[in-house]
């Protein structure tokens, strides 16, 4: 059965999330005066979150491959895949 508490690290984690996002947001706010600085901050924040979700993502497809190939079931694993892509992007988004 799936427990409904978070773990300790999880929490840790959301509320790490929290004021970086707080943060985040203080430092868009402050920039808004310097658009050209705004831009250019703002793209290197895309970037680097884009090749962390690169990273994950390539971490998860050579975790979970070796069980998939031994077993000959690769329709799950893809399958797998997909689920983590889309649980991952809503993630990403918010």
């Amino acid at each position: 059965a799936a427990s409904t508490s978070t773990s300790p690290s999880s929490s840790a984690q959301q509320q790490q999330s929290s004021s970086s996002s707080v943060l985040l947001r203080k430092a868009i706010g402050s920039l808004k005066s310097r658009p050209v600085l705004l831009k250019y901050c703002a793209e290197e924040v895309a970037g680097s979150r884009q090749n962390a979700f690169f990273k994950q993502f390539l971490d998860a497809l050579t975790r979970s491959i070796e069980p998939h190939l031994k077993g000959g079931d690769l329709v799950k694993y893809v399958a797998r895949m997909l689920a983590w892509l889309s649980e991952n992007m809503a993630k990403e988004t918010r």
